[in-house]
């Protein structure tokens, strides 16, 4: 019998491969434009539910568009989001062949390492760090987490540890 050593650099490049696929973005068109603009950056949680940071504003009942890493685009009606820190949005048609992420049950801890994984409609943004601290929002009791994986390009992006789970956003 031979042990197998994995590195934690080959656990983070098979979250990105088996992960990326299911990181969107959520796009909408402002009032008096033409123009998507980007809003937030999310994820696919099963065949028809995509979960996304709710601070920019997703107003239940209005329509998004949902923009996968290859490229595919979908609209979507957002089903939950007011003054919640996630949105809920509704695909208005089943996207398969991509594997939904399984959300982590159990809070995350200081100095856990996480990969946040965004999309630029090209290919996935990503950056890799530690969570620095946390704290709990006073109204919501909602946790909120401090990290250095973040940089321009993914921030609100979904959050994985190194078994490729979500454990935030």
């Amino acid at each position: 019998e031979v042990p197998v050593i994995v590195t934690e650099e080959q656990l983070i490049v098979k979250v990105v491969n088996s992960s990326s696929a299911a990181a969107v973005t959520v796009s909408g068109i402002a009032a008096g434009t033409t123009t998507p603009t980007t809003l937030s950056a999310g994820f696919l949680i099963n065949d028809g539910l995509i979960a996304a940071s709710a601070h920019v504003g997703i107003v239940p009942g209005q329509t998004y568009q949902i923009n996968f890493a290859d490229g595919k685009v979908v609209a979507a009606e957002a089903v939950h989001a007011a003054d919640a820190p996630v949105a809920i949005l509704k695909l208005k048609e089943v996207v398969a062949g991509i594997t939904p992420l399984v959300l982590v049950t159990e809070g995350a801890s200081v100095g856990q390492t996480v990969i946040a994984i965004g999309t630029t409609g090209e290919a996935p943004s990503v950056a890799v760090g530690i969570i620095s601290g946390t704290t709990k929002d006073g109204t919501t009791g909602i946790a909120k987490m401090r990290t250095s994986a973040a940089n321009i390009e993914n921030i609100g992006a979904v959050l994985l540890n190194v078994q490729g789970k979500v454990v935030g956003l």
